[in-house]
């Protein structure tokens, strides 16, 4: 008989071994061979990853995306760019992505505490990486900060401000 918590401890173990077979890889949509360094990584590619993305690539920015998407994450394989598919707490998909020698991270999932997580297996990577994350609510900014963050986002509060500043501007 096998304890419950076995269970759970053998699940874990499982599910980062699909992670470092090649077969999978070309299953998980992985891409070949993730070498870039001082790249960014970026996880999330939803409204907000994707224009970061498209940023990045008219700059000329190396970028890794990490997405739990495999549609989003089969087209971005088959234009060309370095992707990663699964949940981006888990700390051997960021050492995929080549978290150690990357410049930067771009965090724009919805809740706090995987963002928390990425930050901590971030830094544990790579001490002197350089942490974007982006938040739903402004309570969630000084706990991220807490957690490491460099800069933290609230893009409702700063639209709100852009978007107020345009509508004074007609008076």
């Amino acid at each position: 008989v096998i304890s419950p918590l076995i269970c759970n401890y053998l699940k874990q173990i499982i599910n980062k071994m699909k992670y470092l077979s090649q077969e999978d890889r070309n299953k998980y949509a992985i891409s070949e061979e993730i070498n870039l360094s001082r790249h960014v990584i970026i996880c999330g590619f939803g409204r907000i990853g994707k224009q970061i993305v498209k940023k990045l690539n008219i700059s000329h920015i190396p970028c890794v995306v990490i997405d739990d998407n495999k549609h989003e994450i089969d087209l971005l394989k088959a234009s060309g760019l370095s992707v990663v598919y699964g949940d981006a707490t888990e700390i051997e998909l960021l050492k995929y992505a080549n978290c150690s020698k990357a410049k930067l991270i771009v965090i724009t999932l919805p809740d706090r505490q995987s963002q928390e997580i990425i930050i901590s297996h971030a830094k544990r990577l790579n001490n002197n990486i350089i942490i974007f994350s982006r938040v739903h609510q402004q309570s969630d900014k000084i706990a991220l900060y807490a957690a490491g963050a460099n800069y933290v986002l609230f893009p409702e509060y700063e639209g709100s401000i852009l978007l107020s500043n345009k509508i004074i501007q007609f008076f």
